[in-house]
């Protein structure tokens, strides 16, 4: 956390984090969660954006049994995620940056994997429930994957905003663990990765 204020300031860059509240609690070290305390004295140096509580799905249920996957249906309708759940894992989010001292932008959402937004083909269009909670949860700006996106359009009364994410590897040690892992979930399984991506 110290390089990272040190590496802002050389550069004057600010950096932007996406959190989710309730990982803090799931790790913590006696009670404590390491990395919220080396945050807290310097989370007004980064720009923290809303990424949902938990991470959870924000989308259809997905059916994993075939490939690619399809949006489980139920008596011919998609099966959504719930309002509740979207509405829950906005302000919890939130109420936890509040409680904890970080100064997350209250305007402006990242949902997990882009969830609730449209993937085609699986899913052609955004989660009613979502574009519907844009507006009860004052969400003027939601994030966008620029892979799949790459302009602006409306999501609800909120506008979708194309961005091209950094994805850091939080489990991994080294410059050369992180190729590694990268190459592994974002290479084809005839190259020798996960096939995933």
């Amino acid at each position: 956390v110290s390089y990272a204020v040190r590496w802002q300031r050389q550069h004057r860059f600010r950096m932007e984090f996406l959190y989710n509240g309730g990982s803090s609690a799931r790790f913590q070290v006696n009670g404590t969660d390491p990395l919220l305390a080396a945050f807290k004295p310097v989370a007004g140096e980064f720009y923290w954006v809303n990424h949902t509580y938990t991470h959870a799905n924000l989308g259809c249920q997905q059916d994993f049994r075939v490939v690619p996957w399809k949006c489980v249906r139920s008596g011919g309708r998609i099966v959504w995620a719930s309002r509740a759940t979207i509405d829950s894992q906005i302000q919890d989010n939130l109420a936890w940056a509040r409680a904890h001292g970080v100064p997350a932008e209250p305007g402006v959402l990242a949902t997990g994997e882009y969830s609730g937004l449209r993937i085609l083909p699986q899913q052609p269009v955004d989660n009613p429930n979502l574009t519907a909670a844009m507006g009860p949860n004052r969400v003027r700006w939601i994030a966008l994957d620029a892979s799949r996106e790459p302009g602006m359009r409306p999501v609800g009364s909120a506008l979708g905003v194309p961005r091209h994410p950094i994805d850091v590897g939080y489990d991994v040690d080294s410059v050369a663990e992180e190729i590694n892992e990268y190459n592994w979930f974002h290479t084809a399984k005839k190259d020798g990765g996960s096939g995933l991506c």
